[in-house]
């Protein structure tokens, strides 16, 4: 019910910044995201034209945040459900993560033009290698 409120009066974004909220603290998804830090990292070696290097850090730093966010939440004893405070920290912190995933992705599509994406594509399939 709370996810048709927000769509009909915050627009169909709420919506999926809440799906993304969810996903982005998820264990597996967390995994992912390590390893393709590692990827870029060994990316931004064999091709620093592409950015890699300065995702990379991005990429830590956004980790870092949410590391840093989940600690501060987990202090909280209340148990209190997450407001709209709350949402208006992780609303943007899914927005970033969407825009790092978008640069990482087009990396990854700049170096399969050039055939030379070996590299990206030995990730496991769980975290999206073809």
């Amino acid at each position: 019910m709370d996810a048709q409120l927000e769509a009909t009066y915050e627009g169909p974004e709420a919506v999926q910044r809440r799906q993304i909220s969810v996903t982005m603290t998820n264990e597996v998804f967390l995994a992912c995201l390590r390893l393709w830090i590692r990827q870029l990292r060994a990316i931004a070696v064999s091709h620093p034209e592409t950015g890699a290097g300065t995702l990379a850090p991005a990429m830590d730093l956004w980790l870092w945040t949410l590391e840093h966010l989940r600690f501060q939440t987990a202090k909280d004893t209340t148990g209190a459900k997450p407001t709209r405070a709350t949402a208006t920290v992780v609303f943007p912190l899914c927005d970033a993560l969407c825009w790092l995933l978008a640069s990482r992705q087009q990396i990854l599509d700049i170096l399969g033009a050039r055939g030379q994406d070996r590299r990206a594509r030995r990730s496991p399939k769980a975290c999206g290698a073809t």
